[in-house]
């Protein structure tokens, strides 16, 4: 049928009404049609109305199907943006490219994750219930809760004073982390690796593996997954120490590129190779580098985000502590602990430690080496006692 223009209405929606009317001859159904600023038409049952009527019925009942399919989104986009729209205008604000990269990737992995599921709920009518249940949906992980229910805070905040949501509508607005998970988090699941963990670990995988040299080089060196896996031989001076910016927070890490971490390099065969010092020296499974050089970090697919590829990392070497038989809890970011809890029991200088790790606040040197500080007590004592 020939699509036709349609005139202005001036008094509402198009419509098609039917009812019946029972007279002495039976029921009789009658239509009654409006098509723009056309009067209205009335018509019988029965093949009896001319052509022009038979086609302004046509054209009506066009009109009207096709109302009919758009309303729902009408009625949507009256109702407010939705939840993926929102998210994907929320990436190029101020509030979100001001963040660290890394703090930036993490929260567009989770918020899209997020965004692919429940896209299409419109944000202004999300509530405390929808939030809570997205956060027990992820009870068994607390670490996933927690970082999720951070997102959305600075989300909304953002949406809230940005003009574009009231605060009344705001779904986190007093919502907290169940009692259970927030213990959880509290404790945090980063164990520190005791040197039992340590001699277990190297007895099961031997040297020239890229497991005991992933080890050996977070343990050497005290690197976080996220800037291990960019390791390569152009940080080293040649003085023998390794500088690099951290890429969580760009300050200066300055550990010592030491005998045993060169003898550990040198006996893995899948290491990168030597002529190429701009190469990161830790591979994959597959034989590629963890990290990519001159990738941008968030402008690829959440899949190959190679900003996103220190959590494979960790996530490869977690299997390998419990191909090791390690419990449960002890991952890569343990290892950074146990290295600087045994730097504290050399009785190293908290500048010498913040130097070293690359460390601004002198509290992290406390909540990296509380146990080893509570050893040096106990050592102390026990020296004290037997020499009574």
């Amino acid at each position: 049928m020939k699509t036709l223009s349609k005139p202005a209405s001036k008094s509402g929606r198009d419509y098609i009404k039917s009812w019946t009317v029972n007279g002495a001859n039976g029921p009789t159904t009658y239509n009654r049609l409006r098509y723009g600023s056309h009067p209205e038409v009335k018509l019988p049952n029965g093949p009896r109305y001319s052509k022009p009527v038979q086609d302004a019925a046509k054209i009506a009942l066009q009109v009207y199907l096709d109302q009919e399919a758009e309303q729902p989104a009408q009625d949507k986009k009256k109702r407010g943006d939705t939840l993926g729209a929102a998210l994907s205008r929320y990436f190029d604000t101020p509030a979100f490219q001001t963040m660290r990269s890394s703090t930036r990737e993490k929260r567009r992995y989770i918020l899209n994750a997020l965004g692919k599921r429940y896209g299409d709920c419109v944000l202004s009518e999300l509530t405390d219930e929808t939030v809570e249940k997205w956060l027990a949906a992820r009870e068994a992980t607390p670490a996933a809760a927690r970082n999720l229910l951070v997102a959305l805070q600075h989300f909304f905040s953002e949406r809230i004073g940005a003009g574009l949501l009231k605060k009344r509508n705001n779904p986190v607005l007093g919502v907290r982390l169940e009692k259970r998970v927030a213990r959880k988090v509290a404790k945090g699941h980063y164990k520190t690796w005791k040197q039992a963990h340590v001699d277990q670990f190297r007895a099961h995988w031997p040297m020239g593996t890229m497991e005991r040299l992933a080890f050996e080089i977070m343990l050497l060196t005290g690197m976080s997954a996220a800037d291990v896996i960019r390791f390569s031989r152009s940080w080293v001076g040649a003085d023998n120490i390794i500088r690099y910016r951290r890429r969580k927070t760009s300050s200066e890490g300055m550990p010592l590129f030491s005998k045993e971490l060169r003898a550990a390099i040198a006996a893995c065969p899948l290491a990168a190779p030597a002529d190429r010092p701009f190469e990161p020296i830790l591979r994959g499974p597959s034989g590629v580098p963890w990290y990519a050089i001159g990738e941008t970090c968030g402008d690829t697919d959440e899949e190959t985000d190679e900003g996103w590829r220190n959590q494979h990392f960790s996530q490869w070497f977690t299997k390998a502590a419990r191909a090791a038989g390690l419990p449960e809890g002890y991952s890569a970011h343990g290892v950074r602990k146990r290295a600087a809890c045994d730097d504290c029991l050399k009785s190293w200088p908290q500048a010498q430690l913040m130097g070293k790790y690359g460390w601004t606040d002198p509290k992290e040197v406390v909540l990296y080496t509380l146990e080893a500080e509570k050893e040096l007590f106990m050592l102390a004592e026990a020296a004290k006692d037997a020499a009574d």
